[in-house]
């Protein structure tokens, strides 16, 4: 169909004026087609517009010819004119089948070769490893336990290898107490009977061991540990000083001293506490290689001595107990010897009479009677039992 554009300039009703055009598609499931129907203005008409729209083609089912009408309203609009004009079209549409459509196979997809495995090679072996070490056996002893501070301790020990002794060199260490590691103190080399052996001075508690490095031969080892304590020695000390002494004469205060139960030579200080008051110096005493003490001293009133040993870096402190003594006054001076009238001017001076030295009372009950032989001699009128003391009471 065509149509010449000149019959809207003047208003006359086109004829027509459009080429319709009908394109039909397949919808399978309810037998039904679609066909989309529009319209276009031909090259020469301008100033025309042609507005198109979908329809729907109802067509009936058949084995081979299917036919149908589809209607188009087309609105011609002329903005010269600024008019519409408005036309229905009918066209037939006939559609020949010639078989169903085959649906079109989906692809068989090609299967993937499975990957040929490639075989691992089999591992190959390690070397046979070589045959272990012999282990060190090591074993430690120390002594004595305790062990005085700044003496010798000893610390003994084996090494052995497949059970037989181990001629090697070790390494003795010690680990103080509190301390997180042990320290080497001496090399120590094993005699031909695996036997250790080395000297110490003992200066804090602690543990000690042995320790091999291992050789060509031999895996290296260590051994137990063993503690020791050390201590500082402990000091007993004595004394002995004389029950009394007349005022003004002297005394000699024994004593001793022991350190760990043996005498031993050392510097102390004798001390003196009077009665009601406190220790004081009063001289220092070296004992004697025993161990003994002995001072000569001049009370000079009633009191306690005692020794002490300060103690040092190796020996605790200590202090004997105290011994008392007393200090008695001075008797009266004697009398010159002088014969008396009688016992009643003898016994003024002599109040419980005098005789000669080693006489004894023949009752037995005067024991207190002066001795003074001079005396007595010019006096023995008195004595009327002849006993040897003159006016004895």
């Amino acid at each position: 169909m065509s149509y010449n554009c000149s019959g809207l300039v003047d208003g006359t009703s086109p004829d027509d004026p459009v080429v319709l055009a009908v394109t039909v598609s397949e919808v399978r499931g309810n037998g039904e087609y679609q066909a989309s129907a529009g319209g276009t203005a031909p090259a020469d008409c301008t100033g025309v517009s042609v507005t198109t729209e979908e329809i729907a083609l109802g067509l009936g089912y058949g084995d081979e010819i299917f036919s149908g009408a589809a209607t188009l309203e087309v609105d011609l609009y002329s903005p010269d004119l600024g008019q519409h004009y408005g036309s229905t079209y009918s066209q037939q549409v006939t559609v020949v089948r010639q078989d169903e459509p085959t649906p079109t196979p989906e692809p068989t997809p090609t299967p993937t070769p499975e990957p040929t495995p490639t075989p691992t090679p089999e591992p190959t072996p390690d070397p046979p490893a070589p045959a272990p070490l012999p282990a060190a056996v090591l074993t430690v002893d120390a002594s004595p336990e305790p062990a005085i501070k700044g003496s010798t301790i000893r610390v003994k020990g084996s090494l052995r290898r497949d059970g037989k002794a181990y001629k090697a060199s070790t390494v003795l260490e010690f680990q103080a107490d509190g301390d997180g590691a042990y320290a080497k103190v001496k090399t120590v080399k094993a005699s031909t009977k695996g036997a250790l052996s080395a000297s110490v001075k003992a200066d804090r508690p602690g543990s000690f061991r042995y320790r091999f490095a291992g050789d060509s031969k031999t895996q290296a080892g260590t051994s137990g540990a063993d503690h020791v304590d050390v201590r500082k020695a402990t000091v007993r000390l004595t004394v002995a000083a004389p029950a009394s002494v007349t005022k003004g004469g002297s005394v000699k205060v024994k004593g001793s001293i022991k350190r760990e139960g043996k005498g031993w030579k050392a510097k102390t200080v004798l001390e003196f506490r009077r009665d009601g008051g406190g220790w004081s110096k009063v001289k220092i005493v070296t004992s004697s290689k025993k161990g003994t003490l002995s001072a000569k001293v001049k009370p000079s009133g009633s009191g306690s001595y005692r020794y002490r040993y300060a103690g040092s870096s190796t020996t605790e402190a200590a202090a004997s107990g105290a011994d008392h003594l007393v200090v008695k006054p001075k008797p009266p001076a004697k009398p010159k010897p002088k014969e008396y009238a009688n016992c009643t001017a003898l016994t003024k001076v002599y109040p419980h009479g005098v005789g000669r030295s080693g006489a004894k009372d023949k009752g037995g009950s005067v024991t207190n009677f002066v001795r003074d032989t001079k005396t007595y001699k010019l006096n023995t009128k008195s004595d009327r039992d002849k006993d040897g003391i003159a006016c004895e009471r």
